[in-house]
C-alpha cells in the first residue's frame, strides 16, 4: 500500500515537471515568434515611411 501511494506521488511529480518543461519551451517559442513578428512589422513600417 505504501509503495503504491509513493509511486502515484512520484507519477504526479513527473507530470507536474513535464508541464513546467513544456510551458518553458512554449514560452521560448512564443517569445521568438513575437520578436520575429515585431522585427517584420518594424521593417514594413520602415519601408512604408
Amino acid at each position: 500500500m505504501v509503495q503504491q501511494s509513493y509511486h502515484s506521488y512520484d507519477y504526479n511529480f513527473a507530470k507536474i515537471l513535464a508541464k513546467i518543461i513544456l510551458a518553458k519551451i512554449l514560452a521560448k517559442i512564443i517569445v521568438k515568434i513575437c520578436k520575429k513578428t515585431i522585427q517584420f512589422l518594424a521593417t514594413i513600417l520602415n519601408i512604408l515611411l
